[in-house]
């Protein structure tokens, strides 16, 4: 069989990491999204506690970065448009973890505003550790991003010619 066939069976490792990762993210902001959709008013009370954002761009933001997370979601989950996806998830959980490490330097007790983990009993409220976990989600990002293969997703069924 040539080399660069796209009819390998074979399923190494690091596409079975990628794999969960998609998976894995696609999964989370889906979640994310899901609270932010219901009540767009509490997700604009935490984008507001950043006190990054202009007062104005807050309900812009509160209304259509949930719908964002739902579809990017979805994609990676399905495995459509995996890269730009990516790119994205790449780029949101760059700019949250951005908005994080600024409000903890300066000493900011606010709520993460990322997901409802309240059931969970965990406390929403930032921390060195929610960096530290941002920042994993970072790397899984990278790797959707950049290096992953398309493998039990949409796209590969749409590009096979």
């Amino acid at each position: 069989m040539d080399k660069n066939s796209t009819s390998n069976n074979n399923f190494s490792f690091r596409e079975f990491i990628s794999l969960i990762f998609r998976l894995l993210m696609g999964v989370m902001f889906i979640y994310a999204s899901y609270e932010k959709i219901l009540l767009p008013e509490g997700f604009l009370k935490a984008v507001a506690a950043y006190n990054i954002l202009p007062y104005q761009v807050g309900p812009f933001v509160a209304i259509v970065l949930p719908w964002i997370e739902l579809v990017i979601g979805l994609f990676l989950v399905l495995g459509l448009f995996i890269r730009p996806s990516g790119l994205i998830v790449f780029g949101l959980m760059l700019v949250f973890e951005l908005a994080i490490i600024i409000n903890l330097a300066q000493g900011n007790d606010i709520d993460c505003g990322c997901f409802n983990m309240d059931f969970l009993g965990f406390s929403g409220k930032i921390t060195w550790l929610t960096v530290l976990r941002d920042m994993i989600f970072v790397v899984m990002a990278a790797e959707i991003t950049f290096w992953s293969k398309p493998r039990f997703a949409l796209d590969q069924i749409i590009n096979r010619k």
